[in-house]
């Protein structure tokens, strides 16, 4: 089988490609990149973590920083879902410093949530708390309202869990009014939600 039933192609396709030696070096990246989300969805975890440290390491000998900081990001992920939390959070680190270095904050701001939301499920709520800080001061530098409301949220739910309501209900109530200004339902639900919890 080379195309899964939904149409996407499978790992044994993705790897004859790559076993195509050098001449495949233009798309090698990709490749890899498509072989680790292809692993994903299969849960081969261990696979998947390979293709996508291959895939950062062979763009950043090639200078694609923006795709080795993709790559670094997308093995953060497989990393946490496959438990391996100390490496998770490492590679979410250095995905995050390459995406500050080239001046993506938005990517910087969505990686901080996701690290501290990991951060949040180890129990680790106040490297948690420190992490949305510095994402919501990341977002409110760079006018992106709509993260610095995701930050806001989080803030909130993290101030709840160690039992700081007042500081929780400062963050809640930022989230909220961001979210009414941006028209955004879900964020004004989520806000409303947490305050009650």
């Amino acid at each position: 089988e080379l195309v899964n039933k939904d149409g996407t192609v499978t790992p044994a396709l993705l790897e004859r490609v790559l076993a195509q030696g050098s001449t495949i070096d233009p798309i090698r990246g990709a490749a890899l990149n498509a072989l680790g989300e292809s692993c994903v969805q299969l849960a081969q975890f261990a696979r998947a973590i390979g293709a996508f440290d291959e895939a950062a390491r062979f763009y950043e000998v090639q200078g694609g920083h923006l795709h080795a900081a993709l790559a670094r990001g997308n093995l953060a992920h497989t990393l946490a879902k496959s438990g391996d939390i100390e490496a998770a959070l490492h590679a979410f680190r250095l995905a995050r410093e390459q995406f500050q270095a080239l001046g993506a904050h938005a990517e910087v701001c969505r990686l901080a949530f996701e690290e501290a939301e990991l951060l949040e499920d180890a129990g680790l709520l106040h490297d948690a708390a420190d992490l949305a800080s510095h994402a919501a001061e990341l977002a409110a530098r760079y006018s992106l309202r709509a993260d610095e409301a995701r930050a806001s949220l989080l803030r909130g739910r993290l101030e709840l869990s160690c039992g700081n309501a007042y500081e929780a209900l400062n963050h809640l109530d930022h989230a909220h009014a961001i979210a009414t200004i941006l028209g955004d339902q879900i964020g004004i639900s989520q806000s409303q939600v947490s305050a009650l919890g």
